[in-house]
């Protein structure tokens, strides 16, 4: 029985740092939006994506000004342990994801963060670092709107030593995530059902 016990703790303990990691997701978005315009400046949310730095890869969110001429930090996030955003659905390849069927129950497209952190969308910046890494973008304007909208999507995954990237995502039943507007608004969904 305790045997049980500590697992049902180990799988409620995920559990909770997936909705833990979707609130960081969601008050780092609203936290954009509102600077940009408070500000009247684009601002842009960012996510780590340099899995030459494994320790941060998919896990360090920020907030950005002046992306595009000379980058000023505003707020860094870290999502809690075995959460992590999944990278646009264009670059969530096999190497990165448990064999399963990763496709979203609602849209019935592969899943993966699409169009607001858009493959192109990447720039090289020293972010809480000595030394520039990548991160993938999405760029609010000075009225609040992005381009395109889409989905923010978190899951839990695991250290791997061996391939390409540092982590692997575990099962596609154990996502959470944002669907956004086009005007920056975002709308929570709990499953790959609402993907």
């Amino acid at each position: 029985m305790v045997g049980v016990a500590f697992s049902g703790m180990g799988g409620s303990a995920r559990s909770t740092a997936l909705r833990s990691a979707q609130a960081t997701l969601a008050n780092a978005l609203s936290a954009t939006r509102n600077r940009a315009l408070a500000r009247g400046v684009p601002v842009a949310l960012v996510v780590h994506d340099d899995p030459s730095n494994p320790a941060r890869y998919r896990r360090m969110i920020g907030i950005v000004e002046d992306i595009a001429t000379a980058p000023r930090v505003v707020a860094v996030f870290e999502l809690p342990k075995h959460a992590y955003v999944l990278p646009h659905r264009a670059r969530f390849t096999e190497q990165m994801r448990e064999p399963d069927n990763w496709v979203g129950g609602n849209s019935g497209n592969a899943l993966g963060s699409t169009r607001f952190l858009n493959p192109g969308g990447v720039i090289s910046v020293a972010i809480a670092s000595p030394s520039a890494e990548l991160w993938e973008y999405a760029l609010v304007t000075p009225a609040g709107t992005m381009s395109g909208g889409g989905a923010l999507i978190v899951g839990l995954a695991e250290r791997v030593e061996d391939g390409p990237f540092p982590i692997r995502f575990q099962s596609p039943e154990q996502v959470r995530g944002l669907m956004v507007s086009n005007y920056g608004l975002a709308r929570m969904i709990d499953s790959r059902a609402g993907f």
